[in-house]
C-alpha cells in the first residue's frame, strides 16, 4: 500500500494457485488493484479491482465498501 495524498492509499497484490492436474480447472492466477479514500477521520471508502487469467479466477470483479472505525 502506498500513500499518494493524506486522504488516498493505493496498492496492488498478485496471488496463484496451482494444482496437478490443470485439467481440472482448478488452476488460478489473480491481480488485485484497489485503495481507499479518507472521508472523515474515522470512516473511509474502500475499492477495488480483481481480474484473474483461469478458469477459477474472476474474469473482472469490482468491490467497493465503507471502513467504519469505532
Amino acid at each position: 500500500m502506498r500513500t499518494f495524498t493524506s486522504k488516498l492509499k493505493l496498492g496492488a497484490e498478485v496471488t496463484g494457485e496451482l494444482t496437478a492436474n490443470f485439467d481440472l480447472g482448478r488452476g488460478q492466477l489473480q491481480t488485485q488493484l484497489g485503495g481507499n479514500y479518507q472521508v472523515r477521520k474515522n470512516v473511509s471508502l474502500d475499492f477495488g479491482l480483481a481480474t484473474g487469467y483461469y478458469a477459477a479466477s474472476p474474469h473482472v470483479g469490482p468491490q467497493i465498501g465503507i471502513s467504519l472505525d469505532f
